[in-house]
């Protein structure tokens, strides 16, 4: 997000490395989110990504002096899965003896997203989510994301890859990621899981890590498990920021409760 007069979400020229992060966690309920999902005819991913716009959005207007205004534009990336081999087609290989690239394939797509005080209809977010990611899914970006990291990588390495990074990361404010996870209850050692969170909390030197919120979403038996993950000195009320997001879905469901053809 650009700084204005009203917002102000990035980092701006200063120290990345000296920034502070602060963690906590957050579940929300995936039939909440598939209700939703199904009044706007989008995905999850899209809800999950209209969850945190709207969140966002009732943050910045609960603090006195961080009016949302006319000017006020969320930039963000977005991580996308650019394996396209599905967990079935993973399963088949191993069973027919073929040999399959293990590892993580992903990539970013970028979003811009005006946050306006005349958009407060919660199910908007989801709709403005959906258009956007849906029309970046017409283009070559996340691919192009993948293949370009990973020369980088190879060629010089992860620290290279960080400094290439820098200037165009400090213009965006906002990073996310969801992962399916399983719907099923597992165990680990006899010992029954009961949640699930993941999130990247490692100096910018070795990973990227500009963003002033990140926030990875894990889903497990029903529930999305969100790892919120802030710089202090930008985000400095974590648990209103964790509230406004969990009452983002609240709205959303209700919204979609009370409307005249909720029950199509």
């Amino acid at each position: 997000m650009g700084r204005n007069k009203h917002v102000m979400l990035s980092h701006g020229e200063g120290d990345i490395e000296a920034i502070h992060r602060k963690l906590t966690s957050l579940v929300l309920s995936l039939k909440d989110m598939k209700v939703v999902k199904n009044r706007v005819n989008a995905t999850i991913n899209d809800v999950f990504v209209g969850i945190i716009l709207y969140g966002v959005f009732k943050y910045l207007e609960s603090k006195p002096c961080e009016e949302a205004s006319e000017d006020s534009v969320l930039t963000g990336l977005i991580a996308v899965n650019v394996r396209g081999d599905g967990s079935e087609d993973i399963l088949r290989s191993i069973r027919e003896g073929k040999k399959i690239k293990w590892g993580n394939k992903y990539g970013f797509i970028g979003i811009s997203v005006a946050l306006k005080n005349n958009m407060k209809d919660p199910i908007e977010y989801v709709r403005k989510a959906k258009e956007l990611i849906d029309e970046k899914k017409k283009s070559s970006e996340a691919q192009y994301s993948f293949q370009s990291n990973a020369i980088l990588t190879y060629l010089f390495g992860h620290k290279r890859l960080a400094s290439h990074h820098v200037s165009g990361r400090r213009k965006t404010n906002l990073l996310t990621s969801n992962i399916v996870g399983p719907s099923n209850p597992i165990k680990l050692a006899g010992n029954q899981i009961s949640k699930m969170g993941l999130t990247l909390s490692v100096p910018p030197t070795v990973m990227l890590n500009f963003e002033a919120i990140d926030i990875d979403m894990i889903s497990y038996c029903g529930k999305a498990f969100l790892q919120l993950l802030v710089a202090e000195e930008i985000i400095d009320e974590l648990e209103l920021l964790s509230f406004c997001v969990r009452e983002a879905l609240v709205e959303m469901k209700n919204k979609v409760a009370n409307s005249p053809d909720s029950a199509q």
